[in-house]
């Protein structure tokens, strides 16, 4: 899926850059100390280098834990063999947040469970999701490819929601509201697909991390919002789907709206004005879902 964010792939091309400057750096002093002591220059140029190696190895423990998942995902679809499973929860990784363009996030994910003849439950966690899947779901079942025999290798297959290729287009600051946009009269008709929760006030202590819930009179001043876990938030984004005429699905999120949402905000009809190429400036228009701010 484009304009998300693969935490260990990312970081695992962070640390390979880091260490291809460190070593490089090291070149560089040495070249330069040598002029005056080639002693020191060893030496001196030895400890960038070193620590540029070990930046190295780093990388290449997170590229083989991607590749390894990726890896897993392939042989798993291969075998074909596969169960649907009942979809019972869709929830937010709590103790997880990641960058997706500007904004950061938690990841959703899908909780999944699947009764054997026998009566022996299974219960499947799929790969985190960068949007809220719960306005997407076009049945209450998944496919998970899976050998019952090793219940703990799995794959929840989510692509009925919304395929690989699809692009994610995330609430920024940035592009909300500009009036350039809707004068441009440049827009698709989008369709909308519920919403996702913004500002989750989380509680970080000892224990570990959690979403609270705030007093009434403190929720009632802040305008906050509370979710069907009892989970405080401060706002949402209604999300669109717009697919482009080369088949690609786009994933529009509005501007931030305090407060709890009127509506779940399904097959809704919404102009979307956009600009850019793959439509990287847009700009929602909730007018036609009667929001006026």
């Amino acid at each position: 899926m484009k304009n998300k964010t693969n935490v260990v792939e990312l970081l695992s091309k962070i640390f390979l850059g880091i260490s291809i400057g460190l070593i490089l750096l090291g070149l560089v002093f040495f070249i330069i100390f040598s002029l005056f002591s080639a002693g020191f220059a060893v030496i001196f140029a030895g400890v960038w280098a070193g620590i540029g190696v070990v930046f190295g190895l780093i990388a290449l423990v997170l590229f083989l834990i991607h590749k390894n998942g990726a890896d897993k995902e392939k042989s798993l679809k291969e075998t074909g063999s596969y169960v649907m499973a009942d979809i019972v929860d869709i929830d937010v990784r709590v103790n997880m947040t990641v960058q997706m363009g500007t904004m950061k996030m938690h990841p959703y994910f899908i909780l999944c469970r699947y009764i054997d003849g026998s009566g022996r439950s299974y219960l499947f966690e799929s790969k985190n999701l960068y949007y809220n899947p719960s306005g997407l779901l076009t049945s209450p079942q998944l496919k998970v490819y899976v050998d019952l025999a090793k219940p703990k290798k799995y794959f929840v297959d989510t692509d009925s929601i919304l395929p690989g290729n699809a692009v994610l287009h995330k609430w920024n600051f940035t592009v909300q509201g500009n009036p350039k946009l809707i004068e441009s009269g440049n827009y698709v008709q989008a369709t909308t697909c519920g919403i996702e929760h913004q500002g989750r006030i989380r509680l970080s202590g000892i224990c570990m991390p959690k979403f609270i819930q705030l007093p009434d009179a403190l929720a009632e001043k802040l305008n906050a919002g509370v979710d069907d876990k009892d989970r405080s938030y401060l706002g949402y984004t209604i999300l669109c789907r717009f697919d482009a005429p080369d088949g690609t699905p786009h994933i529009f999120a509005s501007k931030m709206l305090f407060g709890e949402a009127e509506s779940d905000y399904i097959d809704m009809p919404v102009k979307v004005y956009v600009a850019g190429d793959n439509y990287k400036d847009y700009h929602v228009d909730i007018r036609d879902l009667g929001i006026y701010e």
